[in-house]
């Protein structure tokens, strides 16, 4: 990966209290919970993005939200 590469992320971004956003948001929250439940996998945080990146020398540079649910395009880049 190169100093000016991009990464694109197509995920849900969650609100960081159930809630915050509406109750489209709070679909979202339920969805992790089944995520967890069902895959043991979950739904992030803007936050835990944010660690999650960190640690791998990365950060988030924008993230573009494109339904009521929280799905979201997170741009990547490389620190």
């Amino acid at each position: 990966m190169g100093s000016n590469s991009t990464i694109l992320i197509d995920d849900i971004v969650l609100p960081e209290k159930v809630g915050e956003g509406g109750s489209s948001e709070e679909f979202a929250t339920i969805l992790d919970i089944a995520t967890m439940a069902t895959l043991a996998a979950k739904e992030r945080t803007r936050n835990e993005w944010d660690t999650l990146l960190d640690a791998v020398g990365m950060y988030v540079q924008e993230v573009r939200k494109y339904d009521n649910v929280g799905n979201s395009i997170l741009i990547v880049k490389k620190k």
